[in-house]
């Protein structure tokens, strides 16, 4: 078995050949490898039917993998993704619980283990967690009565936990955790002499919990990506913390010093990252900054992002200002951006030469405009080409189908308004913010304001902030709601300053 921990490791065995029969990939934490991936692994298996690859996610990821499309996401990756698992169906569910079997098996082993006592002891149906230690651990770093850890432990720990469910897909480096960790203690408990403190308080992370609840989890664990021996070059958090922190932190925006942190430590990919968490939220001077930062690092796709984000705060010529450096850092929509001024202006050897770059690079939104150049042009053949191949990608896209649930208002009319709220926080805590979005849409067409604001805000927090824009549109006239749609909010929901 082969143990792959990064897509570009995949990439490598996209060269093997038939004589590796027999080999098994294991995807590591194989979520941040879909649907990136799943074009090189369509091809690995249509290629080489002895191999097998395997892998394991959690349940909010795979409905995070069915969700949708969102801005930034590629669509050829995406098509990709729907195509792999429509062919070989991947999904098995995982046994959460014992059957009566194993049940009465587990009742005869805990007279001799206090371990598996305690988990029957527990009554929650949850034993083989309980095995594990992730319920301990869980009330550990989320029950703020609980005195196992430390103020300063606790901090870090959900720091950590935030910056990971905000898109840091890396190792978090100490810098980033001690910077961030001030957003979750009161002024008194941030008093150190210790200028080490971070040290230890990680080294109890990740070696003392085990001895403060039953199991054999532990909170987080250093990594190191050399092959050298060294220290650590950042910090993971347990995916069982990871998984619940998603579910009971889903509304929970961190505090001004996380964001200032990532800009400072944050890199590559996971900068851009951060930057759309902000942006989901609204919370747009942080989002510019980490897009800034992002941009900085080369990566014309934030920086074609920002510009996306000032247009829609009211900058109406941002993207023009913004194209040309996006383009020259590999943007391929920005690229199209430069491509559509010299099409519209009439330069069509410019235009032409974008176009076909964009299409030989697999730009398939660049087909239509080339294929119109050469109809003008008199290539009917060429033009015709391209429109085929434009269409049969977009019909590809909609042989996809995506089960649509019922709508909020269906929901309100058939449970009641408080139990289509029940239900929509509920989904939202599960990753699916689209009751709850439908809802403060439903709310304020029904001119009621105040229940309207109550959920966008909600929604915003969760990363959905969509009805939130739209109702500071719609009350455009008041200098609140042009402040909040172009300046966004704070980390604790106040309107920002001009930035």
């Amino acid at each position: 078995m082969q143990v792959l921990h990064e897509v570009e490791h995949l990439r490598a065995w996209a060269e093997l050949d038939e004589s590796d029969d027999g080999v098994v990939l294991w995807l590591n934490e194989a979520r941040q490898f879909f649907p990136a991936a799943a074009a090189v692994l369509s091809d690995l298996l249509s290629r080489n039917r002895s191999i097998a690859i395997v892998g394991s996610m959690w349940p909010e990821d795979w409905a995070d993998l069915h969700r949708r499309p969102r801005h930034g996401d590629d669509p050829a990756e995406i098509t990709w993704w729907w195509h792999l698992e429509r062919r070989h169906r991947p999904k098995i569910m995982m046994v959460q619980r014992f059957d009566e079997i194993g049940m009465s098996a587990l009742k005869d082993a805990a007279r001799s283990d206090r371990r598996i006592a305690a988990a029957l002891d527990a009554h929650d149906g949850q034993e083989i967690q309980h095995l594990t230690g992730g319920p301990d651990l869980a009330q550990l770093a989320f029950d703020e009565d609980e005195t196992a850890l430390s103020p300063m432990e606790r901090g870090v720990l959900l720091a950590l936990l935030d910056v990971r469910r905000l898109g840091h897909q890396r190792p978090v480096p100490a810098t980033l955790l001690a910077e961030a960790a001030a957003g979750y203690l009161p002024d008194s408990q941030r008093v150190t002499n210790d200028q080490r403190w971070i040290d230890a308080v990680l080294d109890a992370l990740c070696c003392d919990p085990s001895n403060r609840a039953p199991g054999v989890l532990r909170a987080i664990h250093a990594v190191r990506s050399t092959a050298d021996i060294g220290p650590a070059d950042g910090y993971e958090p347990n995916r069982y913390l990871d998984y619940q922190a998603r579910r009971l932190r889903w509304a929970q925006v961190p505090a001004e010093p996380l964001w200032t942190a990532a800009v400072r430590h944050a890199c590559g990919d996971d900068l851009a990252r951060l930057a759309r968490a902000a942006r989901d939220r609204h919370r747009l001077r942080h989002a510019a900054k980490l897009y800034l930062a992002a941009a900085g690092e080369g990566s014309g796709d934030a920086l074609w992002e920002l510009a996306d984000m000032l247009e829609e705060a009211g900058d109406l010529d941002a993207p023009r200002r913004f194209a040309p450096h996006a383009a020259s850092l590999g943007s391929q929509s920005a690229r199209q951006y430069v491509a559509d001024q010299y099409y519209e202006t009439g330069d069509m050897v410019l235009a032409e030469q974008i176009y076909q770059a964009l299409y030989d690079d697999g730009w398939i939104l660049a087909a239509p405009r080339l294929a119109k150049i050469r109809a003008d042009a008199g290539d009917e053949t060429g033009a015709q080409r391209l429109e085929a191949e434009h269409d049969a990608f977009w019909d590809s896209i909609q042989t996809i189908k995506i089960a649509m649930p019922a709508t909020a208002a269906e929901y309100a009319t058939r449970e009641g308004y408080e139990h289509a709220e029940r239900r929509a926080l509920r989904s939202a805590a599960d990753g699916d913010t689209s009751l709850l979005v439908g809802l403060a849409r439903m709310r304020f067409e029904e001119n009621n304001d105040t229940e309207a604001e109550r959920l966008a805000r909600t929604a915003a927090d969760a990363g959905a902030a969509s009805p939130l824009r739209e109702m500071a549109e719609a009350r455009t006239p008041q200098r609140v709601s042009q402040d909040l749609l172009r300046y966004g909010l704070e980390p604790d929901g106040s309107t920002s300053d001009p930035w």
